[in-house]
């Protein structure tokens, strides 16, 4: 048993590390065409994976159920931008966004190109999540976390149960929470604490160096470990976990290979 660490985090802020943004808040809202004196809240859509939604009618409603909590929120929110992130603007829940916002008619909502999320994440007050694991990459900003999901599917990530993050059943639960952060210390002080504790026992090895570690793992099994392990690494199928890594990871693995 050996442990790496994931990758895809290797390009957050580590523990000790100030966060580093690679524009200014400002530049971003430029950028996108949206007004600088707002406040913004991220919304990253949610992928319903087959082991959750066998059923596709289900996944769709309970999505928009989500995101019309969401949208109601955003009628209660002066001052307020949402930036919503969709996966992929090809896939079917593009249109189910696409079509819901439209008919809201708000105009403090957005769509966002598809940028990395380490360019968005530093920048929003809030990220809204369903079950998704943006919710920790969030925390590693200290952004508050608010969990929109009707399904109990967001106990996967216990983000609410370490108290990280919020649960949302209804419009009035988003409002209210951000007036709560927005005005007691003490919610904000529990938030944090529930954030330390969660990266700390969610998130193994956070030190940036989890690529590095990937590869020599790699190249140890490569090396000492059972034939099938090393016909497995030379067909490449290491590449969906180095590919969420750094570049660095992809150039160990294939000098190994």
């Amino acid at each position: 048993l050996a442990v790496t660490g994931a990758p895809r985090f290797d390009v957050y802020p580590q523990a000790g590390q100030s966060p580093a943004s690679i524009e200014t808040r400002a530049a971003l809202c430029v950028r996108l065409g949206i007004p600088c004196s707002e406040r913004l809240i991220l919304h990253v859509e949610s992928a319903a994976h087959p082991y959750l939604f066998p059923n596709v009618h289900y996944a769709f409603r309970d999505t928009r159920q989500n995101l019309e909590i969401l949208l109601a929120a955003m009628r209660q929110l002066r001052g307020f931008h949402l930036l919503i992130r969709l996966r992929d603007n090809a896939d079917p829940y593009a249109a189910l966004y696409q079509d819901l916002v439209a008919r809201s008619g708000l105009g403090n909502v957005s769509f966002l190109p598809q940028l990395p999320l380490e360019e968005l994440l530093p920048h929003p007050d809030f990220t809204v999540v369903s079950y998704s694991g943006v919710g920790v990459e969030a925390l590693y900003y200290e952004c508050p976390v608010i969990v929109v999901d009707l399904t109990g599917y967001h106990r996967i990530i216990p983000i609410v149960e370490y108290g990280a993050g919020v649960l949302a059943n209804c419009s009035e639960d988003v409002v209210g929470f951000i007036r709560r952060y927005d005005t007691s210390p003490a919610v904000r002080d529990g938030l944090r604490a529930g954030r330390v504790r969660l990266l700390q026992d969610y998130v193994a090895e956070r030190d940036g160096l989890a690529s590095r570690r990937v590869v020599e793992l790699l190249g140890h099994l490569m090396a000492h470990g059972p034939a099938a392990t090393r016909a497995a690494i030379a067909r490449g199928r290491w590449a969906g976990t180095a590919a969420a890594g750094s570049a660095d990871t992809l150039a160990g693995v294939r000098a190994i290979g």
